[in-house]
């Protein structure tokens, strides 16, 4: 069976995703403002019909919206699909869907295998696609694999398709419909329904989910109204009136001076972060790490997806599906001040005028739409600004999403290194060389802003950094150093740099103190290879930080810690600390993820047990999930169990042969116990599925070296090590085999690149 999981013995808080990351939601009988009115709160929701009295242009701007339409109970109002004993194949079964008593059903692929009736529950969305929720027992429901594609015929819609076509997913694949990555509880619901509580119990795996409104509704940005509705019946006479969450109108806050050809920002950096983090809640790829509430700090509520390759590319350019967040932090829109409600209406959710139209806010008509800048026919579709600064990636088969890191086309960069540019996304016939001779000499013609070119070198340093050479660690260094480039560029950057001398620590140190959250909780999880003292020493004080997930990191990275040796303020404050970070994996706890953290947590206060239980747990939620199979191995090797140890391996191995790090976790447990050629044969597999991984080919260099197989050793060493992540110790080990065999050359050059890869 295919699994896309990759494999490492600590899986960090941070990974807490998936793949539509955060959330939750299941509901035996949802809670509707339309049928329950709360009593036991004093502010309580009322439903989004309730504010269409006083504010009926806003509302009916909403109800037209997408957010309006997130989900609906499925009936003749919401379902678009055919439901008319219309058929699809896939994988050799064929679904049939159709109406039985005015109910929408669907003859499916269940989770055993077999073809079965289930009823259509909800909708979800409703352009360009539409997918169908069903329930199931123990209060969670599931999201159908198969969908509808809503656009009009001659745009190739109105057709049922698969959203992983060509995969032939079934009922043993975890993504199979049924399984745990299509759960609407976990993956979905906070972000498509109001005032939502998931309620899951990790004892009986059951879930009693409530929420308030089907579908995003005014509450779930602005907070419960019934405290407001209150208020407005009294004319909220002699009364500040803070009972609703208030966004300030950052768009009227931009104004041109003179000539100048882009606007100036006047609102505050505290009104930016405010629309942000409401925005950011659902539009983001994230981790929960606590109930989120409209006015709470994003980041005492999730985690951020940082631009980690697979879901970015090298220089920032969106890849996997990552829901605009990650995206726009990067941009110099976001860095000039701009927000979600510059470009949208906040309740239609449509922009302000048309595409150009919405960018001619702030950038001079005269001087950015014109033939001389876009340099294509005016009136045509090149010629708006989004083709060139915002190009779309289409995500689940038919629904096209822009960048929003509004970059400047860099075709240069992609001849570097493979990244995309939107000239060739247009140009697909022509090359990378072609369109960065165009770029050249149109840059040339003009001047070009400085803070623009600067965004250029930002992001070609970015892509840049990602890996172990020497330029590598250099514009890693840069970036890291450079106090104006982006905190999440510079928090990426962090994931992938390993300090290694007391000059690195010192960088380190400094970016505990920034202003930028993500930097300080990225610079948190890099102490985390650096000695206990060391990481106490610098550490500790970020226990208290201000932002949730950089108190959450700072644990993390101090979770080792000999709580025997602490005073007792500080086993107070570890303690405190230890709870938070507990708290937070709760709001998980109906996924695998978070009982992985957990575990490792136990693991580093010895407390085996129950990192054993933690480990169990996360296979009783995900059976599929290896790495919990490969850790609790690992737990089992370490305690002297190395018989069921080796029987969770041929599982893992059985659930996903293509698993490097189960071939390498396997390959352990065999030269431990001497099984010395067996277990090179399974690191070979090991290096063959992930050829770039420095660790499995520096302990397969080493076993062949050991096992007398030296120049095949040397052979396969030479052969890798300039294309590894992480290449230094490989270097390292042969400089010693050419200072051993006398090739004093060839161990100066080696150790001339050991020095570069050190900084």
């Amino acid at each position: 069976m295919r699994l896309f999981f990759k494999h490492s013995i600590i899986f960090s808080f941070w990974c807490a995703l998936v793949a539509f990351i955060s959330v939750a939601s299941h509901a035996d009988v949802p809670v509707n403002a339309e049928t329950k009115t709360e009593t036991n709160t004093k502010n309580h929701y009322v439903g989004s019909q309730s504010c269409a009295g006083c504010h009926q242009g806003e509302f009916e701007s909403w109800h037209q919206s997408d957010h309006a339409a997130a989900m609906a109970v499925a009936d003749s109002n919401s379902v678009l699909g055919n439901f008319d004993n219309s058929t699809y194949d896939y994988a050799g079964k064929t679904s049939t869907f159709f109406i039985r008593n005015n109910e929408y059903w669907v003859n499916t692929e269940g989770p055993d295998g077999k073809l079965s009736d289930f009823k259509i529950s909800y909708t979800l969305g409703y352009k360009p696609l539409q997918q169908y929720v069903i329930a199931f027992p123990n209060g969670h429901y599931q999201v159908l694999g198969i969908a509808w594609d809503t656009r009009p015929g001659e745009k190739g819609g109105q057709r049922w398709f698969h959203l992983y076509p060509g995969q032939a997913v079934d009922s043993e694949n975890p993504l199979h419909w049924t399984g745990p990555y299509q759960k609407w509880n976990s993956r979905c619901a906070s972000c498509h329904v109001t005032g939502w509580s998931k309620n899951f119990d990790p004892d009986s795996n059951q879930y009693q989910s409530q929420w308030q409104e089907t579908g995003v509704g005014c509450e779930a940005c602005h907070g419960p109204g019934a405290q407001h509705i209150t208020l407005a019946a009294g004319g909220f006479e002699g009364v500040d009136n803070k009972s609703i969450i208030s966004v300030p109108d950052l768009g009227s806050h931009w104004r041109f001076d003179g000539n100048s050809p882009i606007a100036r920002n006047e609102s505050t950096a505290s009104d930016q972060n405010k629309e942000l983090d409401l925005c950011f809640g659902c539009h983001s790829r994230r981790g929960a790490m606590a109930p989120h509430q409209p006015g709470d700090n994003f980041l005492d509520s999730y985690s951020l997806e940082l631009l980690g390759q697979g879901l970015y590319h090298a220089d920032g350019q969106i890849e996997d599906e990552v829901f605009v967040a990650g995206s726009f932090l990067q941009s110099a829109m976001h860095q000039a001040g701009v927000v979600c409600s510059d470009c949208h209406n906040v309740h239609s959710g449509k922009l302000k005028a048309d595409l150009n139209g919405t960018c001619f806010q702030c950038h001079s008509a005269p001087l950015f739409g014109v033939q001389s800048h876009h340099k294509h026919k005016d009136g045509s579709a090149a010629a708006q600004c989004v083709s060139c600064h915002m190009p779309e990636t289409t995500y689940m088969v038919v629904d096209p999403r822009r960048d929003h890191s509004i970059r400047i086309p860099d075709p240069a960069l992609s001849q570097l290194t493979g990244t995309p540019n939107a000239c060739n996304s247009c140009h697909s016939d022509k090359t990378p060389a072609w369109a960065a001779d165009a770029v050249e000499r149109w840059s040339q013609e003009k001047e070009v802003s400085a803070g623009l070119t600067r965004g250029v070198s930002v992001y070609r340093d970015l892509a840049r950094s990602r890996g172990h050479d020497l330029l590598a660690r250099t514009k890693q260094q840069q970036l890291l150093k450079d106090s104006q480039a982006p905190g999440i560029i510079r928090a990426s950057v962090l994931e992938q740099w390993l300090p290694t001398q007391q000059q690195d620590v010192l960088i380190l140190n400094r970016l505990l103190t920034s202003d930028d959250p993500l930097v300080r909780g990225a610079a948190c999880r890099n102490y985390s290879g650096l000695p206990v003292e060391m990481r106490k020493e610098a550490l500790w004080p970020l226990l208290d930080d201000a932002v949730r997930w950089v108190r959450l990191e700072a644990f993390r990275a101090l979770s080792d810690v000999n709580v025997n040796g602490l005073n007792f303020v500080q086993k107070q404050q570890f303690s405190k600390a230890r709870q938070a970070y507990f708290e937070a994996q709760k709001v998980s706890a109906d996924m695998a993820q978070s009982w992985m953290n957990l575990a490792a947590v136990h693991l580093n206060q010895q407390e085996l047990a129950e990192a054993e239980k933690a480990y169990r747990k996360a296979l009783e939620l995900e059976p599929d999930f290896i790495p919990a199979w490969l850790n609790m191995a690992d737990l089992y090797r370490a305690t002297n169990r190395d018989w069921l140890a080796k029987g969770l391996l041929q599982t893992a191995l059985t659930k996903a042969p293509d698993d490097g790090g189960a071939h390498f976790s396997m390959a352990m447990l065999l030269i431990r116990q001497k099984q010395y050629q067996q277990g090179i044969d399974e690191l070979s597999a090991a290096v063959k599925l992930e050829p770039t991984n420095g660790h499995y080919a520096y302990v397969f260099t080493v076993a062949l070296y050991d096992t007398g197989k030296k120049d095949e050793a040397i052979r396969f060493a030479e052969r890798v090590v300039d294309g590894l992540d992480s290449s230094l110790p490989l270097l390292e080990f042969l400089r010693d085999h050419y200072l051993r065999v006398g090739n004093l050359e060839r161990a100066q050059d080696l150790q001339s690149q050991i020095e570069a890869a050190r900084g």
